[in-house]
């Protein structure tokens, strides 16, 4: 990120660097969006799979939370 604010600092403002900003703050999203945290033992999980889900933490076992009760 800090090179993309250096590089319109740099160059000025044009379509391609508008471009790739958007496709950073794309891969910051799903990068987000794809890490889980077991509540149990805290362990940090990725999901490499986009369209399914990891059910249970690969360390102890515990099952995931949904995102909805998360969220609560």
């Amino acid at each position: 990120m800090f090179f993309f604010l250096v590089a319109i600092t740099t160059v000025g403002l044009s379509f391609i660097l508008l471009f790739f900003g958007a496709v950073i703050a794309l891969i910051v999203y799903m990068n987000i969006r794809n890490t889980i945290f077991c509540d149990h033992c805290g362990k940090m999980t990725y999901n490499h799979m986009w369209v399914s889900k990891i059910e249970y933490c690969a360390r102890c076992g515990a099952k995931l939370a949904d995102k909805q009760s998360r969220a609560q």
